[in-house]
């Protein structure tokens, strides 16, 4: 540990920073390449990233996906007595397992993050904003997917952890009270507004020409026309369903606090994110549920479709995940797409293991691999262009990972 006593700054929010103090920067991400001028001169260090060990990789990769096994299976006890359904655990994997299984990831990367600076930094002192806890809580994956990559919402989250891992002065900025929540429904322009009107009015007149055991297929990563052909070739009226996110409200009837997971016998990181996935599991799994079934309800989709297939919406899509999890529990066959392009090289993925979980068929960009759901395919976005747009004089286009917001259980530049 080095002697030098440090602030300990977390994010790039200099709101949140002590400037006369020798300062502690918890990662590359607190420091703006375009804010030089505010931190370059500073007397500071700045934390090692985590994860860069090869075998700690694996061994994060490994206790995640242990971690969240175990509690996806103690979630589908837990969230069939509170709802009062009994559905199958892969019912609730294809719901809440995108956000279950990233939250658990980023977490981890939180905590271990605080951790590994502790250990090796003398931090004594760190700023906090105030902030409603009632925002804490995302409306569903797409306001997680927002949330997350917030400095609001990761300077919270180091707070939370900083108050577990050590009794570190955390000071609450009282004058300044961050909201960590995205704009509502209210607030999309009329032109989107008058856009989703059309679209909408479109499917319901056009659902009329469709049968109720119908292939269903949403956003399937392939260019408009092979879409139609596809829909043909099943001998179908061609149907190009739409999602229909909402902004799910909460019953405030309903407590959260009735969700039970155990949490006597845990301690560090294993108690700390069990408490945060009743305290921030999205609405739309629990005060909003109700509402969703009534979304899901009125969709005028196929009743018993043949097959689901899909490139996208397994993801963020509430309703359509709702609705497939019902369908795939009465033997619907349940379709899903490569949606990226590194799918197969990365032995750390977490998309494609979650992908490939819920799916009977995964459809690869062409590669093989050792799991049955494997089925070779092509790359989706290219089907139907046969020379690939080829221009033997012109010129190269490198294309390179960007660096995501510490998605990953280790800092996301320790690729």
């Amino acid at each position: 540990m080095t002697d030098t006593s440090r602030f300990l700054i977390t994010t790039s929010d200099e709101r949140s920073w002590d400037t006369e103090k020798p300062v502690l920067f918890l990662g590359e991400w607190c420091r703006l390449y375009n804010r030089e001028s505010a931190w370059k001169s500073l007397d500071s260090e700045v934390c090692p990233e985590y994860g860069r060990n090869n075998n700690q990789q694996i061994k994060d990769f490994e206790t995640i996906g242990v971690l969240y096994k175990k509690l996806v299976h103690e979630l589908t006890q837990s969230l069939n007595s509170y709802h009062s359904v009994d559905h199958s655990e892969r019912y609730w994997k294809i719901l809440i397992g995108p956000w279950l299984y990233r939250f658990i990831t980023i977490l981890f990367n939180r905590w271990f993050t605080i951790k590994q600076a502790v250990e090796h930094f003398n931090i004594n002192h760190t700023y906090l904003f105030d902030y409603s806890t009632d925002e804490i809580v995302p409306l569903d994956m797409m306001d997680f997917n927002y949330m997350h990559r917030t400095d609001e919402w990761n300077h919270v989250i180091y707070g939370m952890i900083l108050s577990e891992i050590k009794d570190i002065e955390c000071e609450k900025l009282e004058s300044i009270k961050v909201s960590l929540k995205i704009k509502n429904e209210n607030s999309k322009t009329q032109t989107q507004k008058f856009k989703k009107y059309i679209i909408n009015n479109l499917e319901k007149l056009c659902s009329k020409l469709s049968k109720e055991n119908d292939a269903f297929i949403i956003s399937p990563y392939i260019p408009f026309k092979q879409h139609i052909l596809l829909q043909l070739a099943f001998k179908q009226f061609p149907m190009v369903w739409h999602s229909h996110q909402s902004v799910v409200l909460s019953d405030k009837n309903i407590s959260r606090k009735n969700i039970f997971l155990e949490n006597k016998f845990h301690h560090g990181f294993v108690k700390f994110i069990r408490e945060q996935i009743i305290n921030q599991m999205p609405t739309a799994y629990v005060e909003g549920y109700n509402e969703l079934q009534s979304h899901v309800d009125d969709l005028r989709w196929p009743k018993s479709p043949k097959v689901i297939f899909t490139a996208n919406s397994f993801e963020s899509d509430e309703i359509f995940k709702s609705w497939a999890a019902s369908k795939v529990e009465k033997g619907v066959p349940y379709v899903v797409g490569q949606h990226g392009t590194y799918y197969g090289m990365n032995k750390y993925d977490t998309a494609e293991y979650l992908e490939i979980e819920t799916a009977d068929r995964f459809l690869t960009w062409g590669w093989e691999g050792s799991n049955k759901k494997y089925y070779p395919a092509c790359a989706l976005t290219c089907v139907g262009d046969k020379d690939g747009g080829y221009d033997p004089s012109g010129g190269l286009l490198l294309v390179e990972l960007h660096v995501e917001h510490r998605d990953t259980p280790w800092d996301s530049s320790c690729l």
